[in-house]
């Protein structure tokens, strides 16, 4: 349903599709691990390292795992913490693209705000709160981004599958109202990606040479032979 929007734009998403996919289950993977550091962090929060004497390190250490405990049992969970969080800089509204750059699936304001210093903020929650903030923070530490995003794609370009829906709306030899887009011109336009080229994403390259396309339509008022030749034979 993207008559007249950039082709290109259906590998973009399946790639944005992958990368989420995989991160999840990266995530999944780290979770127990990230669990147990916030746990750490939130026992700091709780009861601060002692400054000097061996004493009072062993009189915290015994304090510290009762709190584990009642942590453990949910005494606590609605203790208040103060808690220390980024957020990005703010002050600016809308970015907008460079002229042809509006559909390479390239978020401006996310890279403005990568570059920008990020506020740093304070704030008071609950241990329940805190757990699930502190928690997420490190997942995104321990989650490796890069293995993602090369996983994410290797699995777009070897087991991807696009399904183009309603095929037939553009066969036959154009169409009166609507927008002005040339259905033969949509069908040329399909296939360097069926045939199998390299998309650029936000993510880097994509290949579709191996990407499984499937394509289906009801040809009422047209039929299969209505599409170009090239096309009809990739499917």
């Amino acid at each position: 349903g993207y008559v007249g929007r950039d082709v290109e734009s259906m590998v973009r998403d399946l790639t944005s599709i992958s990368v989420n996919m995989v991160k999840s289950k990266k995530s999944e993977e780290v979770k127990e691990k990230a669990e147990k550091r916030a746990e750490e962090r939130l026992l700091d929060l709780l009861l601060p390292i002692p400054k000097k004497t061996m004493d009072d390190k062993e009189n915290m250490k015994q304090t510290r795992e009762k709190l584990r405990e009642l942590y453990h049992d949910g005494v606590l969970k609605k203790r208040m913490v103060e808690i220390h969080t980024e957020e990005a800089a703010t002050g600016f509204t809308a970015v907008i693209p460079p002229l042809g750059m509006e559909e390479m699936d390239i978020n401006f304001r996310e890279m403005i705000e990568n570059i920008l210093p990020k506020k740093k903020r304070t704030k008071k929650v609950t241990v329940e709160e805190a757990k699930e903030i502190l928690m997420q923070e490190e997942i995104q530490k321990l989650v490796d981004m890069d293995a993602v995003i090369n996983e994410a794609k290797l699995r777009v370009e070897n087991s991807g599958i696009i399904f183009v829906d309603e095929i037939d709306k553009i066969a036959g030899k154009g169409y009166k109202g609507g927008p002005d887009v040339s259905r033969s011109g949509v069908q040329r336009d399909l296939l360097p990606i069926i045939e199998g080229s390299t998309v650029m994403t936000k993510y880097g390259f994509v290949r579709t040479h191996h990407v499984l396309f499937i394509a289906a339509g009801a040809f009422h008022m047209t039929k299969p032979s209505d599409l170009i030749p090239e096309l009809q034979g990739r499917f």
